[in-house]
């Protein structure tokens, strides 16, 4: 075997994904893993074998309420930003018009704040990405300032 196929054939062996756990994530499951072995006798599991029977026992696809809980610890505004100018660019390849309040407004809803504060005062439009990057913030109400 040449040298190149025997790196080959390693990478395919170590193609696994490895993850960081926090302290806090590392003691509740050492904390499991101690709870079942006292009660269990004979049972013997790792972290990796907890983590991994967590992944495959939960259910393929995430709930509605995991959902809101990812998105909202998770969420990234220059991340969305950078998708909308993205889109907004695609969209006036293509002739059509996109405005950045059309894609704000399933972002605003999600956040239940700026989702209720919308219904009870009307809104102006952002009228450039940096308002709308600070109207996103919760304690920066931009798009009242908008002309």
């Amino acid at each position: 075997m040449e040298k190149s196929d025997k790196r080959v054939a390693s990478l395919n062996l170590d193609n696994r994904e490895r993850v960081a756990l926090t302290e806090s994530s590392i003691a509740k499951l050492n904390a499991w893993i101690e709870q079942l072995t006292s009660k269990r006798s004979g049972v013997t599991i790792n972290r990796k074998q907890l983590v991994n029977w967590l992944v495959d026992y939960h259910a393929p696809a995430l709930s509605f309420a995991e959902e809101e809980v990812l998105a909202a610890q998770f969420y990234d505004e220059v991340k969305f930003l950078t998708q909308a100018l993205g889109q907004m660019r695609r969209a006036r390849a293509r002739g059509e018009e996109l405005r950045l309040e059309t894609l704000l407004k399933p972002v605003l809803s999600c956040k239940g704040g700026a989702a209720a504060k919308a219904k009870k005062e009307p809104r102006k439009i952002a009228s450039s990405p940096m308002q709308a990057a600070e109207a996103l913030n919760e304690e920066s109400p931009a798009l009242d300032k908008a002309v």
